[in-house]
């Protein structure tokens, strides 16, 4: 076939008028299993997208959006962060491309801002980063693949371990440290 089954074209050209291009109203009285709203389909391409008598949609294959994906009601989301949520469940992207402050310390160290964090570049030993402000209840995950060990801060007055305030722990290359927040002042390392 070298022409679409359907070639429709329309024109809006009403600055005050509210366009539908396409719709279509289904009383469902009665319907098998398995019905569908939409169903489109290649017999050749592995993919499909379908839209169940729920409204529930479903897409298959390879598929990209390109611009914003916004759910009004349901249990999808995706945040700006590229974090994604479903069913109470969030799958946090990892921050990428840190760089421990040069020279270590407190006062300076690199603020950790996600819930992974990838240290990439550690150009000396003792470069520091920084752990977030107000632990409780968070979890934070920092890796150092760099080149050499880093220290890890917490805020200043804070501890991790119950070790005295403002004590780095040592993160050696390719070592990975999960923390807890268990109170607004203290970090605990649970891996």
């Amino acid at each position: 076939m070298t022409s679409p089954i359907y070639n429709l074209t329309d024109t809006w050209n009403a600055g005050g008028t509210v366009f539908t291009a396409f719709k279509m109203v289904v009383t469902d009285t009665a319907y098998a299993a398995g019905s569908k709203l939409i169903d489109i389909s290649s017999a050749i391409a592995n993919g499909s997208f379908t839209v169940d008598v729920d409204g529930n949609a479903d897409i298959s294959g390879d598929a990209a959006i390109v611009g914003t994906l916004s759910v009004a009601a349901g249990n999808f989301t995706i945040d700006v962060n590229g974090n994604i949520g479903c069913m109470g469940m969030t799958v946090h992207a990892p921050v990428t491309g840190i760089t421990a402050f040069a020279g270590g310390g407190q006062g300076s160290a690199t603020l950790l801002t996600g819930r992974y964090n990838v240290v990439e570049t550690v150009a000396t030993a003792a470069d520091s980063v920084k752990l977030p402000l107000s632990p409780a209840g968070k979890l934070v995950v920092a890796i150092n693949i760099g080149a050499n060990s880093m220290e890890l801060f917490p805020q200043s007055g804070h501890s991790i371990d119950i070790s005295v305030a403002d004590t780095p722990i040592t993160i050696a290359p390719n070592g990975v440290v999960t923390l807890y927040g268990i109170s607004a002042t203290n970090w605990r390392v649970i891996s």
